[in-house]
């Protein structure tokens, strides 16, 4: 993304681009939940897109900037805020700050303030970019780009207590990057029906964890048997 303006970031990046509930909630570091509350609670308002044939809620970058500012900030600043921020021209840098009108609060109004933008504006734009970035190591078919890996079956191993050097030790055609990926991708695009196993057949063995008969229900229970590495 290039911005204008030694780059300080306009009203306009910001709001073209969209993310799904979770990619929102892994880019601010809170529970996805919170971020439907903010939705059923009108503090915010998503926006519907298509993946695939599912239509899902999305947010823009506006909608987040708003979220990670807003944690600090007063009841009675918030509305306000959302507001100004919303009706921003696009081309409208964020290297200034605002000074925001509360809203009525509660029995009384709450001072003006003074908000800082450009810092959390750059921060959000940051994390958006690399969580797109993550996004594009994954194909349309969910499995890691360039691999017959599937980001679930990666994921599932992290969840289950797998360090990410185990991972590819038994994986040695995938990256850091990769995993990371598809760590958010699961998150993102949660899987239907039966979860895959937590561990690999080769990580029970090598821990000892109940030998070949563990190892062998393992198999059973979704693994390819002793050729996970094969990409």
């Amino acid at each position: 993304m290039q911005h204008q303006q030694k780059g300080h970031v306009r009203v306009g990046d910001l709001r073209r681009v969209k993310v799904t509930l979770p990619q929102a909630a892994s880019i601010l570091h809170v529970d996805v939940g919170q971020i439907r509350k903010a939705i059923d609670r009108q503090e915010i308002t998503a926006t519907y897109a298509f993946v695939g044939n599912r239509k899902i809620r999305v947010l823009d970058g506006v909608d987040l900037l708003y979220l990670r500012l807003g944690r600090s900030l007063k009841v009675g600043i918030r509305r306000p805020l959302y507001k100004r921020l919303k009706g921003a021209p696009e081309q409208e840098t964020l290297d200034k700050p605002f000074t925001i009108v509360p809203a009525e609060a509660g029995r009384g109004l709450v001072d003006n303030a003074v908000v800082q933008v450009s810092g959390e504006a750059a921060e959000t734009l940051r994390g958006i970019s690399a969580a797109q970035e993550a996004a594009g190591l994954i194909d349309d078919a969910g499995n890691i780009a360039g691999t017959r890996v599937e980001a679930h079956r990666v994921a599932a191993l992290i969840s289950g207590g797998m360090s990410a050097d185990e991972v590819l030790e038994d994986y040695p055609n995938l990256g850091r990057l990769q995993i990371d990926a598809a760590v958010g991708y699961a998150a993102a695009n949660p899987k239907q029906g039966r979860p895959y196993p937590g561990r690999t057949v080769k990580s029970v063995l090598r821990g000892g964890s109940g030998g070949l008969a563990a190892a062998f229900a393992l198999s059973r229970d979704g693994e390819e048997g002793f050729g996970e590495g094969a990409g």
